[in-house]
Formats: C-alpha cells, sequence, structure tokens
C-alpha cells in the first residue's frame, strides 16, 4: 500500500514539474507583409517606402510628388489610375511642354511650351514657326485651335498661373468662314475670341504664339 501510494506521488510530482517547464520550442513569429510595391523594401516585416509611396505595401503615390512620378516614367494615365487626383497632373512638365489637356477615353495629353516666343508674329509666320519648331527633342508643333488655346487660358492661366502668358492675344489656327484674310485670336484676360487680319502691316496683326503639341498613348 505504501509503496502504491509512493508511486502515485512521484507520478504526480513529475506532472507538476512538466507543466511548470517552460516550452523550450520557439515561437516562430510570422509577418503578413510578403511584399512592396514601386520598389519599396521589406525589412523586419514592414515596407521600406521611396519618397512619394506610403501605404502598408507602399501602393499609395503623394500628389505631391507628380513631376517626379512624371520623369520617372509614368504617363499620366497611369498616375490618374492610382488615383492621383487630375488637378495634379495639369500644369506638371511632360515630354516638352506644360499638361493642359488629358482626354483619358482616348488616351491623349496636349501640352504647350513654357513660355512664348520672345517677338510677336503675324498669323502666316505664327503658323510657320509652330510647324516647323523643334525644342526638347520634339519637331511635331502646331499652332493651336481656338479650343485649345481656351483650355490653356482656363487651366493654366487662369488656375495654376503658369506657362508665363501675357495678358493679350494669342493667335489660334483657325481662318474666318468667310474671310480668308482673317483668323481668330484669343484674348486671355476674359476670354473673348475676334476675328483679326493676319498680315496687316501693322501692330494690329502682331500676337502671341502658343505652341502646342499632341501626344496618343
Amino acid at each position: 500500500m505504501l509503496k502504491k501510494g509512493f508511486a502515485s506521488f512521484v507520478l504526480i510530482f513529475f506532472f507538476f514539474l512538466l507543466a511548470c517547464t517552460p516550452n523550450s520550442t520557439p515561437v516562430v513569429e510570422t509577418c503578413d507583409i510578403t511584399f512592396c510595391d514601386n520598389n519599396g523594401v521589406l525589412t523586419d516585416c514592414a515596407c521600406e517606402c521611396p519618397d512619394g509611396y506610403s501605404g502598408v505595401n507602399c501602393e499609395f503615390l503623394n500628389p505631391a510628388f507628380v513631376q517626379t512620378f512624371l520623369d520617372d516614367g509614368l504617363t499620366p494615365f497611369e498616375l490618374l489610375n492610382k488615383n492621383i487626383p487630375l488637378d495634379s497632373i495639369y500644369g506638371k512638365n511632360y515630354q516638352g511642354g506644360i499638361i493642359f489637356h488629358l482626354n483619358i477615353v482616348d488616351q491623349v495629353v496636349k501640352v504647350t511650351v513654357n513660355k512664348d516666343l520672345e517677338e510677336d508674329l503675324r498669323w502666316p509666320n505664327a503658323i510657320d514657326y509652330s510647324n516647323n519648331l523643334s525644342t526638347q527633342s520634339y519637331s511635331d508643333w502646331y499652332l493651336p485651335e481656338i479650343e485649345e488655346l481656351q483650355e490653356m487660358r482656363v487651366i493654366l492661366y487662369q488656375k495654376l498661373q503658369k506657362g508665363q502668358f501675357e495678358d493679350d492675344f494669342y493667335w489660334s489656327s483657325e481662318t474666318v468662314d468667310g474671310s480668308p484674310d482673317d483668323a481668330y485670336g484669343v484674348f486671355f484676360p476674359n476670354g473673348n475670341v475676334g476675328p483679326i487680319e493676319k498680315d496687316r502691316q501693322n501692330d494690329v496683326s502682331l500676337n502671341y504664339v502658343r505652341p502646342a503639341r499632341r501626344i496618343q498613348l
């Protein structure tokens, strides 16, 4: 009987020691993050994001870095797909000029040169100058239509105040119907459109020129 009781005591004591002994098996911590977007680096279960990116996986783009993203090769439409606001893309430099038009459906970007020609031109010279312009490695410039000038006026001249536009008339490429000697100009301070003699030998026919280019992506 004594032996049986002693054996029971030893068994209970053994299980007590077993229960009180720390588990020597190491605890393996798991990491829920397995990748980082946009060249982020995974370090100690956290993404170290490059400048301009944030989020758990560096998936968010900072609108303040739009120009950097464009310079790095992202297109305006790729930025829009990454939830960058449209207004943060207008006025940025892209492929030789300042962005003033984005057509999401047709994937078309339109830009204009960064500043005016140093001298005013008559309409025939404005057409020739624009068509023969080669700047920033691009040579497909043209004199813009009225609608394009109005977009420049509203977005760049009025809203963003970018592009060093003058408070004056800018030539459009459009000839007045029924009056081949006249072309339309846009007065930037108020947007008025008026016919102007193309080649009159006085200052009336001398107006500012702002070439544009169309980029199909």
